[in-house]
């Protein structure tokens, strides 16, 4: 199928996407903030998709990047990772806890609890633009997609679904057409993702088989054939994780806005 033949969103529906950067897991690192200030210290840090990191991207004026996982009773948690012992300590699976179980966790070293993405829409209230990346695989797909959908249903802000797995995206496209959704690629995850999806070429299939209305690049895959094509379709391409000024300057070059982190 010819390049030309990709679904593509009216402008006025994706403009936002290219408007402001946006805080990858919200604006999170080694700062906390106190009175709208940040202060820096080792006791308290603003965590990687926490309330406080969300709050710190609405003050600065970020757009922001979440992640979401299905709980054991079918609600859409913010948390990366599928394990957590990196964020919380201790052992356990984000998919075989309650919602209500996981939110009685403390993020280390802060004061915050896992929210859901009900709790955030909430708290970012229309304010700056969501982004909200699946954590599904393709054989899971549908379960954690309706609770996200759910979700969006009654939120009145500019937000998007993006994931990995294609099957997800085209979940959205049949299931939920009025939400904008992306495309998340990278070269950098063979074995994660398969080969065919960690190429240029499969990643090019597999966009003209979901029809995304944007696509977010990893910034160390940049550029090849695939996100060349991306931008002469006129579909806004972000690039993630950009933490340098080199970074920065590349994005500026290849892409048309970042997904990012402070040092």
């Amino acid at each position: 199928m010819p390049f030309s033949k990709w679904h593509k969103a009216p402008n006025s529906q994706t403009a936002w996407l290219t408007a402001q950067p946006f805080a990858h897991r919200g604006l999170h690192g080694g700062q906390q903030v106190q009175g709208g200030q940040q202060v820096q210290g080792e006791q308290q840090r603003v965590i990687e998709n926490s309330p406080s990191a969300f709050r710190a991207a609405v003050a600065e004026g970020f757009g922001i990047e979440l992640d979401v996982q299905l709980s054991a009773d079918g609600q859409a948690i913010v948390f990366h990772d599928r394990e957590l012992n990196r964020l919380v300590g201790g052992q356990g699976y984000v998919g075989t806890m309650t919602a209500d179980a996981l939110r009685a966790h403390i993020l280390k070293g802060s004061q915050d609890h896992i929210p859901t993405l009900d709790e955030t829409l909430a708290l970012v209230a229309g304010r700056v633009p969501i982004l909200v990346e699946i954590k599904s695989r393709p054989r899971e797909t549908g379960l954690l997609e309706q609770a996200v959908a759910k979700s969006l249903k009654t939120y009145h802000g500019p937000v998007a679904i993006m994931s990995f797995n294609p099957d997800s995206v085209a979940w959205f496209r049949d299931h939920n057409p009025q939400t904008i959704r992306g495309f998340v690629a990278s070269t950098r995850y063979p074995k994660e993702l398969g080969w065919r999806l960690s190429t240029a070429a499969g990643q090019m299939a597999a966009a003209i088989r979901i029809k995304p209305d944007f696509v977010a690049y990893d910034i160390r895959s940049l550029p090849n054939i695939f996100t060349r094509r991306v931008r002469v379709s006129g579909l806004p391409l972000l690039t993630w994780t950009v933490r340098s000024d080199s970074d920065h300057a590349k994005a500026k070059v290849h892409t048309d806005n970042v997904i990012f982190e402070r040092l």
